[in-house]
């Protein structure tokens, strides 16, 4: 029969306290963001795009994008997005002033006000901490190939798997990873919204928030469980067009039919926002 997932609240973890003095306490946060990963395995194909059930709701330029069947390798992603703890700490090792919290709070709730591009440079920082290759040199992902160096642009290739297989370090999700996590993977119970009918018990959104972020893992996590896919912050995916790239999951000043799997959005990979952050995928 089918497995099912338990979901856990964040209660039981660990997160390191980052001081003023620069000095930590509790568990390392390399041991906290590279440790907490969750590996996803796929299907032989899955339903990418726009909702066929809601699709004469749908805006026009969502039914640009109908659904299709695409196939995914096994990989690895966040079980939360990356926070300002972690972040915080980035950006203390490489003298970085670290991004504005708007005064929100920073420690456990989802970093914002980064670009794309410092979310990949984040990853890389991840990468070299884990022992890993680089994923990402100026915004391009790149690999070593017969003695050379393969560069690939995100906003202007196709990102198979084939690439992907090559990439060792950590990166951001492509959009149908993200997708495919999101709808819980193999044991997707095909909610309507992530992880839930109800949106409320998954999610932070314009119905149910102060106007601002929340800390990561105080709503049930989905079918994977992974937390705070729906809401909260929109999500950088790795791939995008020329100068943009994709956003998915929907932010806390979103509408409900934002936190629908398959909602997307964009920004521009040079541009930050105080409802964008992102979480790290890894090929497997």
């Amino acid at each position: 029969g089918q497995t099912t997932t338990t979901k856990r609240m964040l209660g039981r973890h660990k997160f390191s306290k980052l001081a003023t003095d620069g000095t930590h306490h509790d568990e390392p946060i390399d041991d906290y963001i590279l440790g907490d990963m969750v590996t996803v395995e796929p299907l032989p194909q899955f339903e990418f795009g726009s909702d066929h059930e809601y699709w004469d709701i749908l805006p026009a330029w969502e039914k640009r994008r109908p659904p299709t069947m695409r196939t995914i390798n096994k990989f690895e992603i966040g079980r939360y997005p990356v926070t300002f703890e972690e972040y915080d700490q980035y950006c203390l090792e490489n003298a970085l002033k670290p991004p504005d919290s708007e005064r929100w709070g920073r420690g456990r709730r989802p970093v914002i006000n980064i670009t794309w591009l410092q979310a990949t440079e984040f990853c890389n920082w991840l990468s070299a901490k884990k022992g890993l290759a680089p994923a990402f040199q100026l915004g391009k992902l790149f690999y070593e190939q017969d003695g050379r160096t393969v560069f690939v642009d995100p906003g202007n290739k196709k990102i198979t798997q084939k690439i992907l297989s090559k990439i060792e370090g950590f990166r951001l999700p492509t959009e149908v990873e993200w997708e495919f996590a999101a709808k819980g993977g193999r044991y997707s119970q095909g909610y309507k919204y992530i992880g839930s009918s109800d949106a409320d018990r998954v999610s932070w959104y314009k119905d149910n928030t102060s106007f601002c972020t929340e800390e990561v893992g105080k709503k049930e996590s989905n079918e994977l469980g992974i937390y705070d896919m729906a809401g909260n912050v929109f999500e950088y995916c790795l791939e995008g067009t020329n100068f943009y790239r994709n956003l998915r999951g929907g932010g806390w000043s979103s509408r409900s039919e934002s936190m629908r799997a398959s909602y997307s959005n964009g920004c521009r990979y040079d541009e930050s926002h105080s409802y964008v952050g992102f979480r790290v995928a890894k090929s497997v």
